[in-house]
């Protein structure tokens, strides 16, 4: 009886160690359940967040590569300006130019008027005379 006694406790103890095991082991689990599904909400958290960023980048690279494209448009126009002024600027100069030569040529041609008359005038009075 004494033998059969033992190894019923000895028995019971092995079966409460491992009862004990099994608790522990679920509650683990349990703990390992939760803070597995807790990193997949912080992965799939991540994942929108770097879509959003993505998004963003996306946004702003378009944005960038418009803002860029009206910049060299500007520079165009800016160039083609440019010309027009110089050609403006050219056009100018020649047309002062032909004012002055043709100014010159009115001076000259007042000029000439004046000696005429004035030799007109005295051949008038040579006859007069």
């Amino acid at each position: 009886h004494g033998i059969g006694r033992e190894e019923f406790e000895t028995e019971r103890t092995q079966r409460h160690a491992l009862r004990a095991e099994l608790e522990k082991a679920q509650r683990d689990r349990e703990v390992l359940s939760r803070e597995y599904k807790a990193a997949e909400r912080r992965h799939e958290a991540l994942r929108e967040e770097m879509q959003h960023v993505l998004e963003e980048r996306d946004k702003a690279l378009s944005a960038a590569q418009a803002t860029n494209r009206k910049y060299l448009a500007g520079v165009q126009e800016l160039e083609k300006a440019q010309v027009d002024l110089e050609v403006a600027v050219a056009e100018r100069r020649a047309a002062h130019e032909e004012y002055e030569r043709v100014e010159k040529e009115r001076l000259a041609l007042v000029r000439s008027l004046e000696a005429e008359k004035r030799n007109r005038d005295t051949v008038h009075q040579d006859v007069i005379i």
